[in-house]
């Protein structure tokens, strides 16, 4: 169990659970207040529909070829990253991500959103 103040802490991330080919498996209370959608509008789709258009594409791309898959993934795993992302209104904001492993339901990976 984490300590009072650590737990309170990690409750209060953006959660955003995916599969191996960015399908949002998960998406939590604090996601859906910085991105704009509830989690039935974005559970079973592809993590893109949070990316800027300009990348979406590739995103999805990448994330569909396994092995590039895996290969990106490995690269940023348990690393803090600044990235753009889109809210569903379509506006653009900074956000620090990191992504970890998650063991639920098979292989699957979660984004975190620390910063915003």
């Amino acid at each position: 169990m984490f300590p009072h103040t650590l737990e309170n802490q990690f409750r209060k991330l953006a959660k955003i659970e995916c599969d191996s080919t960015g399908t949002i498996l998960r998406f939590n209370e604090i996601a859906e207040n910085i991105f704009g959608y509830m989690a039935d509008e974005v559970v079973r789709d592809n993590i893109a529909c949070l990316v800027p258009d300009a990348f979406a594409e590739r995103h999805r791309e990448r994330l569909s070829n396994t092995s590039a898959s895996k290969a990106a993934i490995s690269k940023i795993l348990g690393k803090h990253r600044n990235v753009q992302a889109k809210r569903k209104s379509g506006d653009l904001f900074e956000a620090q991500i990191r992504v970890e492993p998650v063991c639920f339901q098979g292989c699957s990976w979660a984004v975190s959103h620390p910063f915003v």
